[in-house]
């Protein structure tokens, strides 16, 4: 599965996570956090879970906060995206959970969605259904 590269964003491309550099010897990532017409970077982490899913990890220093984000990218509706739950330090030591799903904007021929589809975890599944059925 290639590495988490690409950029995220929601429907208006008014908030993006791009992600521009993995390092696939040892699961790093960096990018930007692009919110409307603010930059913040992104250092994190990320592993490959099965041929369907990434797990991201990262952080980004908003208005001297640290935010820490988790998530995971998968293809599973066609296109690839980004599902992340962004924990955001406010005042008094509190966090707001915050929950984004971000699209990778369009490309030609997405390197994310190559070989994973929707039809390969329900392919696998029935395949199995079918041989519990002829076992018995």
């Amino acid at each position: 599965m290639p590495g988490p590269l690409g950029n995220f964003c929601n429907d208006d491309n008014s908030f993006c996570i791009d992600i521009t550099h993995a390092n696939a010897n040892n699961g790093q990532l960096w990018g930007t956090l692009k919110d409307n017409a603010q930059s913040y970077p992104i250092a994190g982490s990320y592993y490959h879970r099965d041929s369907t899913y990434t797990d991201v990890w990262f952080m980004t220093g908003i208005a001297d906060a640290k935010d820490s984000w988790q998530g995971e990218m998968d293809c599973l509706r066609g296109y690839p995206t980004l599902s992340a739950i962004r924990a955001h330090a406010t005042e008094g030591g509190r966090h707001a959970l915050t929950g984004y799903h971000l699209k990778e904007k369009a490309l030609p021929q997405s390197i994310h969605c190559a070989h994973a589809s929707a039809q390969t975890p329900l392919s696998g599944g029935l395949f199995v259904q079918l041989k519990r059925w002829m076992l018995g």
